[in-house]
């Protein structure tokens, strides 16, 4: 299903993005990727390989979808 990017940012100087799904009807899952820009017009997304730096990612970006709830 058609995804929508959500947020970027970067962590110990490797980007990452969430991205959810573009209805709310298909889920509130969230996919955390390592992101790099190609060019203007191409990216690259990647898989975070150890359980370890997703924990670390995927922390960060709850802090940060929780602040943004609480504004």
């Amino acid at each position: 299903y058609p995804l929508r990017r959500q947020r970027q940012m970067c962590i110990r100087d490797r980007e990452y993005i969430a991205l959810l799904p573009e209805n709310e009807e298909d889920g509130e899952d969230v996919f955390i990727y390592k992101y790099k820009e190609i060019n203007e017009e191409e990216v690259e997304l990647d898989t975070i390989e150890t359980e370890e730096e997703f924990e670390k990612v995927s922390k960060t970006f709850e802090e940060i979808f929780a602040d943004e709830d609480e504004e």
